[in-house]
């Protein structure tokens, strides 16, 4: 537990907050990307370098919430484990949802699935609007 103090961040540093105001960037990005895959887009570089780091943003982004203090009353939790509980009680899963979602369709889907028919690649519109939910997890 006090190995991890150092690397425990406090929700109004600097480095908090030039990672939130990137996050919004990443989510205006996801506002406008995700209803568009719901049509045929081609494979473009640009849109596959886009989402890998997404899916890498979002995957630290977890990490990270494990390592912020979180508000407790008038102070700031800053004990790890206890951070660590708060994050599960709370958007983890939601978080953990998202994220695995970005990883399949990355990784998986295209391994699997790319030029097949399947009722699975038939879910992957699905499982993009299902990454819209982040917004309110930010907001």
């Amino acid at each position: 537990s006090k190995a991890l103090n150092p690397l425990l961040l406090h929700p109004d540093s600097l480095i908090r907050a030039l990672w939130d105001t990137l996050s919004f960037f990443i989510v205006g990005y996801d506002i406008i990307m995700v209803p568009m895959q719901a049509f045929p887009l081609q494979a473009v570089s640009v849109i596959l370098i886009m989402d890998w780091i997404t899916g890498s943003f979002w995957t630290f982004d977890m990490i990270l919430s494990f390592l912020t203090g979180v508000p407790q009353g008038e102070r700031i939790e800053m004990r790890p484990w206890r951070i660590f509980l708060r994050y599960l009680k709370t958007f983890f899963l939601i978080d953990f949802l998202l994220v695995a979602i970005d990883w399949y369709l990355l990784v998986i889907n295209p391994i699997f699935f790319e030029g097949q028919h399947s009722e699975l690649a038939d879910s992957r519109a699905v499982l993009r609007i299902g990454k819209t939910m982040r917004i309110a997890r930010v907001l």
